[in-house]
Formats: structure tokens, C-alpha cells, sequence
């Protein structure tokens, strides 16, 4: 059993937590997301991504339990999906391709031609382990862009340095039918790629095009 989660905050309320524990990153909202969840468990997801809309933030992704509420400020939608054997399921991510080098990380499509194949090549590695539970009936590479964010490069009792990064962001969507159900779950709940509790690597239901004119 799997648990999509919506939450819902104003924007105010994940900056304020962040300015008072970490100031330093509160310009970057999906560090303040980050940091407004990491003291609610009974709420957080991981894998999630968030959207930011008229001063509110929008938190949906996956959690292996019901999400428990207690605050009025927030909104809570909760959706138990229990996924079937031979099922259609259409899904829709947001992920960070890096390649690690000897200098660190690096943009999976830095020096290629062609950066969308570059992103579905790295796409399709991450892909693997998923395959024996999960026929891959289409993969397709939706945008790419590059985004700015804050990091901790160094993190200390008396001092910590924090670095501005450059990083590839891109959406996907996989269509699958599915074999081994609870260990596709497994999957969603672990999420693809670096950078996951930043708000990457979250794979969500989508419109299954198969499906058009069914029934």
C-alpha cells in the first residue's frame, strides 16, 4: 500500500521555519520546504516536489503510511493507492541526471551533442532496477532547463559555508504494465536520482494515454 500525499502550506510558514534554523539557505524555497518538513514526520514525504502559487506551496509525493494533521494552517489530501499485477500506470517525474567524476558531479549531458539523449541514456541506466518488476512500455524526456540553488558544501559546530550550484533539472514520463506491484512500490517510495530531499526524483500518477476512450 502506497500513500500519495498532498500538503498544502503557505509560503511564509516554510520561510520562517527556514530563517530561524537555516538562514543562510532561506532564499531557495525547496530548501525551506525541506526544512519545514524535516521536523513534521508525520507529515513529510520523500520522494516529493513542490509548487509554489499565489504565496502557497503545494508538497505532493509518496509516504508508506497515512499522513497524520493537526495543524490548521495546513491542508492534508491523502489518496491510498494499492497497486495491481498487469496494471497500466502512467507516471510523471522531476529529476536531477548528474554523473559523478573525479572533481565531484556533473551534468549528465555536459560535452554531448545531444542533451536529450544524454538525459534519456542517464534515465534508462536509473531505469534498470525497475525492469524486472515493470515492462517500460515508453519513456520520453518532456523539458529540460537548468536551475540555481543553494547548497551546504561544508557544515560544522563553528562554521558553514554554503555554495551557490547550477544544476540540470528534467521532466520525464514512463508508461509501464505492471508485474511485481509491491516491489514497483518499493521503487516509487525510494525515488530516482541525487537530490531527493530537495524536492527531485518523485515519479507521480499521471493521464495514462492507453487508456483514452476506455470502457
Amino acid at each position: 500500500m502506497l500513500y500519495l500525499t498532498e500538503i498544502s502550506i503557505p509560503v511564509k510558514a516554510a520561510v520562517d521555519t527556514t530563517v530561524s534554523l537555516n538562514p543562510l539557505v532561506a532564499s531557495d524555497i525547496d530548501y525551506c520546504v525541506k526544512t519545514w518538513m524535516a521536523d513534521k514526520p508525520s507529515l513529510a514525504c520523500r520522494p516529493w516536489r513542490a509548487t509554489s502559487q499565489r504565496g502557497a506551496v503545494r508538497i505532493t509525493g509518496w509516504r508508506g503510511t497515512a499522513a497524520a494533521n493537526q495543524d490548521r494552517a495546513v491542508y492534508l489530501g491523502t489518496r491510498a493507492m494499492s497497486l495491481q499485477a498487469g496494471q497500466l500506470l502512467a507516471l510523471v517525474g522531476r529529476f536531477v541526471p548528474l554523473r559523478r567524476n573525479k572533481s565531484g558531479m556533473r551534468d549528465a549531458a555536459k560535452g554531448r551533442a545531444d542533451p536529450i539523449a544524454a538525459y534519456g541514456a542517464w534515465l534508462q541506466e536509473r531505469l534498470i532496477d525497475l525492469m524486472p518488476f515493470a515492462t517500460i512500455d515508453e519513456m520520453r524526456i518532456i523539458a529540460t532547463t537548468h536551475r540555481r540553488v543553494l547548497r551546504k558544501v561544508a557544515h560544522g559546530r563553528e562554521h558553514t559555508r554554503i555554495r551557490e550550484e547550477l544544476i540540470p533539472v528534467v521532466e520525464a514520463d514512463i508508461l509501464l504494465t505492471l508485474r511485481e506491484p509491491a516491489r514497483v512500490e518499493a521503487w516509487l517510495l525510494h525515488g530516482l536520482g541525487p537530490q531527493k530531499a530537495f524536492g527531485y526524483g518523485a515519479f507521480l500518477p499521471a493521464i495514462d494515454p492507453r487508456l483514452d476512450g476506455a470502457g
